[in-house]
């Protein structure tokens, strides 16, 4: 059995419940600053949506680390929980 880490699991999931949606955010400030050509709501746009782009992708490799799989005698996996293939 390879367990995965608890509170890597955790906070992967806690990254991405807050990287999405500010990410989401951060699109449609940009948008909103195109259309209405406001360079500082496009500018403001950006920095958010890169923030929450860079809190989602580093979620990922945590989601990774907590995942947990089980393996028979022949070394076959036979169970698995988390999210994704162990690193």
């Amino acid at each position: 059995m390879d367990s995965g880490s608890s509170s890597a699991r955790s906070l992967g999931i806690l990254g991405l419940a807050v990287g999405m949606p500010v990410a989401m955010l951060g699109m449609g400030l940009f948008g909103y600053g195109t259309v209405d050509d406001q360079s500082g709501l496009r500018t403001a746009g950006l920095v958010t949506l890169a923030v929450g782009a860079a809190s989602s992708l580093a979620a990922l490799p945590l989601l990774a680390l907590g995942s947990t799989s089980v393996r028979n005698a022949h070394g076959t996996v036979i169970a698995t929980y988390g999210y994704g293939p162990r690193l």
